[in-house]
């Protein structure tokens, strides 16, 4: 599973845009990523969310890692600067996710941009279960 991330991620993150034009989804379920800007001063935070939404009229059933939905910030070079490393470090353990029709999940992570130099990069989110397998557009954030 975690190769398909990685590839999914590294196809998207060589084509920039500003936003992501339109969730990801498969069948009833859609994954969104949201910044909390992407315009950000180097030193300062950025939050990024992710949010898995049941859009359909039928309660869903995810069952995957506890680590999910995951972002991924990469650099023009294509290098991975957050997670540090590439991997976020996460137990190993599934989850049962049940969504009601209209239930979001949303996980957030705050992106120290201190150790990174101040150029675009690209942040991408994925969610990976059994049941589907999703991978957002990137979102370009630069850093002055």
């Amino acid at each position: 599973m975690r190769s398909l991330w990685f590839v999914g991620l590294a196809a998207f993150a060589t084509f920039g845009c500003r936003e992501s034009t339109a969730p990801a989804s498969a069948g009833d379920v859609t994954l969104t990523l949201a910044l909390s800007a992407t315009n950000v001063r180097r030193l300062v935070d950025d939050t990024i969310t992710m949010t898995v939404r049941n859009i359909g009229p039928r309660r869903v059933t995810l069952t995957g890692g506890v680590c999910e939905p995951r972002a991924q910030v990469v650099n023009s070079s294509g290098e991975i600067v957050e997670p540090p490393g590439g991997e976020t470090p996460c137990v190993r353990s599934l989850r049962r996710l049940e969504l009601a029709p209209g239930q979001a999940f949303e996980r957030s992570l705050v992106w120290n941009t201190a150790s990174v130099p101040a150029v675009i990069y690209h942040v991408s989110a994925s969610f990976v279960s059994e049941e589907v397998q999703l991978v957002t557009g990137p979102v370009a954030v630069e850093l002055n």
